[in-house]
């Protein structure tokens, strides 16, 4: 049995080597098709360079096929290597048949894989050689089809003519006669009518040496006349740079006078008054345009430096123009960053004219309108006498000059209108309950203190106030009120409506109108004298009341009343501005809001119409944003169809007039009192 198997396994392995043998035999052949593949590379056969091409190709195609059935057969080894195992020699000592075939095999393998090799890269050193051959062969040919073309007599030789021909046509060139007698001393041999064919790459390379020379002599030529062009364009430019440079100095001088003139204005600013600095910002934004307008005229004789050039010599000289310029370049960079901060400067200036002048006015404002209630007072005027005082043309409107006039004519001393030399002698009060003096029970008379008043007594019954005789004081000292015409005139335009030239009645009357804001809760009375009043209510912490008369000292409690009228119902009557000990009542002000929630400025009080209405009407109207300072034209009032609260003002960042809703429908705040 085991003999049996060892010669299966035997003949087995017989059979694979003889597969074996199959595939090497292939190996072989392939090999030999690959050396025959490229044998027209080695025998130095005459191909063009595009056959060269071909067999190149054909040889690689041939090498990767020998390449392959030589991979099959290593493969084959390394797949049925261990079954060609030799079971066992027949004769001890010896190899076996099998074992000697296999062994051949794998050295005809290794000569297939080297032949294979060495084939493919013969080839390829071979192809270079060959393309080159060819490429010299194709060249010779094209030469000799050149040469032929001249050769019109087909002598084989080019006569001079034939020569010129052969330059024109082929070179355009015109050959100098020059050239044609070096040529014929150099290369055509006496006796002969010609250049012969064996000369003629000699006869190019003579020609084309000719060409070359003439053309230096003429790139020479056009160098020569380009740098004489360039040399005066230098020139020129250089001329320009320096009148470019006289500007860029000029306006050097003119930046350097801005700055001088922006230098103490900071320390101006802290004393010099409000006119004069605007007078002074206007001279100096004067002066530094005209200093912007030196730098533009400097820049723009810069930017003008590169106009009008040759294009054909923008390349040369754009290198030199940059040079020549940079310094003119780097200076007005530097004067665009001087002017921008004197421009700052001088900007910052004229916002400190502006708060000083705003400051001004406003003391101006507070003393015309101490002269304009002095004299009313003084006069025991009403607002439409006081109106007829300044309207002296009654024409119902107050020009410039009769505003003026009338501050010339007022009396400016301001002296004590409600001081007297003696006093009563006693001093009722009246009671809380409304009662009349003398009718209430006051067996013991309230005090400040108990009433919480910090011991003032000008709130005595109405007010909290002490009914006892208040001491003799002295006359509040005069004050003297200076209002000069030109101040008078800078004033005057700041209370007219937009658009107006003149003060209206109306917009007249709601100047003089005033306000005061409650600060401490007071009681509201029916008359002057505390003893004779009787209270018709409090008023609260924050109300508004419009002045009608006064303020007049009410002698009884040496206090300083006013008859007002309460802007939330209207109601009229009397109350305390200040209490004999310095406690303060009411306040000037109360005519100023402030916006505290975005909304809209509109022509008219009501806003009926839909939503779509109302939408429109937001988007075409001015947007009043939270911050900006409202003054009171009229009192908010409700609008009946929408349920708006609603006011006429004017807003005070740009004059705008026009209703705005103060309190929405649902109880949401837009504008409050300052």
């Amino acid at each position: 049995e085991e003999e049996r198997k060892k010669k299966e396994l035997e003949e087995h392995a017989k059979k694979l080597v003889q597969e074996l043998d199959t595939l090497v035999g292939a190996a072989e052949t392939g090999a030999e098709q690959l050396k025959e593949t490229a044998r027209p590379l080695e025998d130095n056969t005459e191909l063009s360079v595009t056959d060269v091409e071909r067999t190149a190709q054909a040889v690689e195609d041939a090498g990767a096929e020998a390449k392959a059935r030589t991979k099959a057969c290593t493969d084959f080894i390394l797949m049925r290597g261990p079954e060609m195992k030799d079971p066992g020699p027949a004769i001890p000592g010896q190899p076996s048949e099998t074992k000697q075939a296999l062994a051949r095999l794998l050295q005809r393998i290794n000569e297939c894989t080297r032949t294979t090799e060495t084939a493919v890269m013969t080839a390829r050193g071979k192809k270079n050689t060959a393309v080159r051959r060819a490429a010299a062969r194709d060249k010779t040919k094209e030469m000799e089809a050149i040469f032929e073309k001249y050769d019109k007599d087909c002598d084989d030789m080019l006569s001079k003519k034939e020569v010129v021909a052969y330059s024109k046509g082929e070179f355009k060139f015109n050959v100098p006669e020059e050239t044609l007698t070096r040529v014929w001393r150099n290369m055509v041999e006496d006796g002969c009518r010609g250049v012969h064919i064996d000369q003629f790459q000699w006869l190019r390379v003579a020609i084309g040496t000719a060409r070359e020379r003439e053309r230096d002599i003429k790139r020479r030529a056009e160098r020569e006349e380009k740098e004489s062009v360039l040399t005066d364009m230098k020139a020129d430019l250089l001329g320009r740079v320096r009148e470019a440079a006289k500007a860029v100095d000029e306006a050097d001088q003119d930046v350097s006078k801005a700055e001088k003139q922006v230098q103490p204005l900071q320390v101006k600013a802290k004393t010099m008054p409000a006119p004069s600095m605007v007078a002074l910002a206007d001279e100096t934004d004067e002066v530094i345009k005209e200093a912007k307008t030196s730098v533009a005229e400097a820049r723009k004789q810069i930017d003008a430096l590169s106009e009008g050039i040759d294009e054909r010599f923008v390349k040369d000289l754009k290198t030199f123009l940059g040079t020549e310029a940079k310094q003119l370049e780097i200076r007005m960079g530097r004067m665009d960053g001087r002017l921008s901060r004197a421009t700052n400067l001088s900007t910052r200036f004229r916002e400190q004219a502006g708060k000083k002048r705003g400051a001004e006015l406003e003391k101006l404002r507070i003393g015309a309108f101490k002269v304009i209630r002095y004299n009313q007072r003084l006069k025991n005027l009403s607002k439409e006498g006081l109106f007829s005082e300044f309207d002296r043309g009654s024409d119902g409107e107050i020009d410039e000059e009769e505003f003026v006039a009338f501050f010339e004519g007022a009396e400016k001393e301001l002296k004590d209108l409600d001081f007297r030399e003696s006093r009563p002698d006693d001093v009722d009060v009246a009671p809380e309950d409304g009662s009349k003096a003398g009718e209430s029970d006051q067996a013991e008379p309230k005090s400040d203190e108990a009433n919480g008043n910090g011991g003032d007594s000008g709130e005595a019954a109405a007010d909290g106030s002490s009914p006892s005789m208040p001491k003799a004081r002295e006359p509040a000292p005069a004050e003297v009120v200076e209002l000069p015409e030109e101040a008078l005139r800078r004033l005057f335009p700041g209370f007219l409506d937009e658009g107006c030239d003149k003060l209206s009645k109306e917009a007249f009357l709601r100047l003089v109108r005033l306000y005061h804001k409650v600060v401490k809760e007071t009681a509201m009375t029916d008359n002057k004298n505390i003893k004779d009043s009787k209270t018709l209510r409090r008023l609260e912490l924050n109300e508004v009341v419009e002045v009608l008369e006064g303020p007049l000292r009410e002698d009884t409690a040496d206090v300083m009343r006013v008859r007002c009228r309460a802007m939330r119902d209207d109601m009229e009557g009397w109350a305390t501005v200040a209490g004999n000990q310095g406690t303060i009542f009411l306040r000037e002000g109360g005519s100023l809001f402030k916006v505290v929630k975005e909304t809209i400025l509109t022509e008219s009080f009501g806003l009926g119409g839909d939503k779509e209405a109302t939408r429109k009407l937001k988007d075409t109207t001015r947007k009043v944003k939270e911050g900006e300072v409202l003054e009171v034209y009229e009192w908010p009032k409700k609008e009946e169809t929408s349920g708006l609260t609603r006011m006429k003002c004017k807003v005070k960042s740009d004059g705008a007039v026009g209703w705005l809703t103060t309190m929405g429908n649902q109880g949401a705040v837009f504008a409050e009192l300052l």
